[in-house]
């Protein structure tokens, strides 16, 4: 009994001492490989069921700007935004933004 526990004992202390921490993807070069998702301490993902009659809303799509204005703004060429600030110019994309929601058919509606 007593060596069972000093075995116990021994495994508890060295594992206390080791961390795991999980890491982004990454390709074989070390460049991140993510799935186009926000990702950080403080994300928070919200998935709703919607009824059948639920129609998901207008696709919204970021702006690229292509010039830049005024840098004292911190808005520089290749910055996705939503609104084209005054004074700058942009394209649309085909990235969509839709805040942090998925809405999935939910079953027996």
């Amino acid at each position: 009994m007593r060596a069972v526990r000093v075995l116990s004992t021994s495994i508890l202390c060295a594992l206390v001492g080791v961390s795991a921490h999980a890491g982004k993807p990454t390709d074989g070069d070390g460049n991140f490989v993510g799935n186009g998702y926000p990702s950080g301490p403080h994300y928070n993902l919200n998935i709703h069921g919607k009824g059948e009659t639920f129609e998901c809303p207008e696709e919204n799509f970021y702006l690229e700007v292509t010039v830049d204005g005024d840098v004292s703004d911190n808005i520089y060429e290749g910055d996705l935004v939503k609104d084209c600030p005054a004074g700058y110019t942009c394209v649309e994309t085909t990235e969509q933004y839709y805040g942090n929601v998925i809405n999935l058919p939910r079953d027996g509606s």
